[in-house]
Order: C-alpha cells, then structure tokens, then sequence
C-alpha cells in the first residue's frame, strides 16, 4: 500500500516497473514483458480500510499458489478452505512465514523492517497498544489460515467493483469526482497544490509562534524536523534538495531526521498536534 501527497502514484510505479524491468531484462540478457498484468490501484478511504486489504494481499500468494484460486471466492470455499485441518493450515502457515516477495515477515515480526518500508500505519489498527500491533496483525493474519480464509469481509465487494475501497459514502464522492471526465481525460488526477521551500517556513513560524531563524538553529527542537517532514510531503522535493536548502545536508541525514520525528510523533502529543496544525495548513487541494 502506497501514499503520495499528490495523485502521480501511477507514474511512479510506471517508472518503477519500467526501469526495473530494463534493467533484469539487461542482467539476465532476456527480452519481452516481465510483470504479468497491467498496473492498478484503488483509492483507500482510510487506515482501517487500508489494514483488511494488507492482510488481503499478505495472504493471497499461500492461497493462490496453492489453489490457484480466488481465495475469497465460493468456489475456493468449498474446495475446503474454510475449515483447513490442522496438517494443512500448519502447512499455509509455514509458506506465509517463508515467503519472502511480500512484507508480510516485517509486518509479524518475523524479520527487522528495512529502511523503505513504513507499517506504522497499517499496525496501529491492529491495536492501541504499541507493544501489542505486531503480534495482533500476525494473529489476525494467520487465523485466516487456521480458522479459514473465506470470509465475507467488507472490502471484498469493493474490490469487484474496482471503484475504490472504503465504506459506501466515500464510494459516493469518488464515483461523482469521476463523473463528467471523458475517456481521454479519465487517467488523470488534480494535483495538490505545491509549495516552496519559504513557503513551510512561514507555515511552521505560525504554528509554533517563533522565527525560523530561531528554531532552524535549535539542537533537540521539534521546529526544524517539522519542516524537513513538511518540505517532504508537500513541497515534493527530494531528500537532497531539502538538504541543500540547509546548507548541504547529506540526504541520508534529512531521511534520518525525518524518520526520528515520525516514529516521536507516534509517542508524543505535543509533536503530533504540532504536526497536525501543520497539515491542515498545507493539506490544500486546488
């Protein structure tokens, strides 16, 4: 599951899929297409959303490579994945562990997460507990396997319709944001307005009331990682063109100072209300 500040989530998994796909070609000294399908995505309305369908694509590669089958589908239910005996669901259990394509073993705590791959977000529905999301999300996954997988969850009719995934208001709104856009026009998305550099600035001077002068010097302050975060998500600059705009910053230092804010924004209020204020600021769409 991905998240951009703007709406050019497809170009990028375009470039991804393309460059890579050169490059193992070049490598392997083959030709032709190498990822079956085309590319798609589905908007998410929010995080609890968000977590049943990560469960939903961390489980499918057991079932599929096992049934060959929609693992949600009555005709996979009643080819006996819903009461698995116990042989078998130990048998499931084990691929899911072992399978190494997917961020599954990250998210249950099979492995350490790598650098590129946030779970936050999908963990914190698992449970309010902090200490309590990665054995939660692990027990929710694997019971699936246990108990069966066919369940009659939510989200399954929303991915049918290939709309959107989200409860039946938000499928509303974006079915009429679809409306009136033409076939020519229909792969395209209204970006989000973008902001300068000066522009966070001026927005975190407001909301913590000091000079960026002031806080831009600050050791152990919250005021310079806040705008590193926001120069991030709403300038839509890289790593290293927010760190030349301190001065020549190794963006390898800017990405940790980033990660050490949101994982603080997680235990502390202040930081995370600050973080808000912030958002609801630049979160403009035009």
């Amino acid at each position: 599951i991905c998240q951009t500040p703007d709406a050019n989530l497809s170009a990028g998994v375009q470039w991804l899929t393309t460059s890579y796909s050169m490059w193992f070609n070049r490598r392997n000294n083959r030709v032709g297409p190498l990822f079956q399908g085309r590319y798609k995505s589905l908007p998410i309305e929010n995080s609890a959303w968000a977590y049943s369908c990560s469960l939903y694509v961390h489980l499918n590669p057991v079932v599929r490579s096992e049934f060959g089958l929609d693992p949600w589908s009555k005709k996979a239910e009643s080819q006996g994945l819903k009461a698995p005996s116990e042989e078998m669901a130990a048998k499931r259990i084990g691929e899911l562990r072992s399978y190494k394509w997917s961020s599954y073993r990250a998210y249950a705590g099979y492995r350490g997460t790598p650098d590129w791959l946030t779970t936050k977000d999908i963990l914190s529905q698992a449970s309010r507990k902090v200490d309590d999301r990665v054995r939660t999300y692990r027990g929710d996954a694997e019971a699936k396997l246990t108990k069966g997988v066919a369940v009659n969850w939510p989200l399954l009719g929303r991915l049918k319709e290939g709309v959107a995934l989200g409860s039946t208001e938000y499928l509303k709104k974006i079915k009429m944001k679809a409306k009136g856009c033409s076939r020519e026009i229909s792969g395209k998305r209204k970006l989000r307005r973008r902001f300068e550099f000066e522009d966070v600035l001026k927005v975190v001077e407001d909301v913590l009331g000091k000079s960026s002068d002031e806080f831009m010097s600050e050791h152990g302050g919250q005021g310079k990682p806040l705008v590193l975060w926001a120069a991030r998500e709403y300038c839509g600059m890289t790593l290293r063109e927010i760190g030349d705009c301190l001065g020549g910053t190794h963006y390898a230092a800017v990405s940790g100072a980033i990660r050490r804010f949101e994982e603080k924004s997680e235990k502390s209020r202040q930081t995370k209300k600050v973080m808000k204020d912030v958002q609801e600021i630049l979160n403009v769409q035009t």
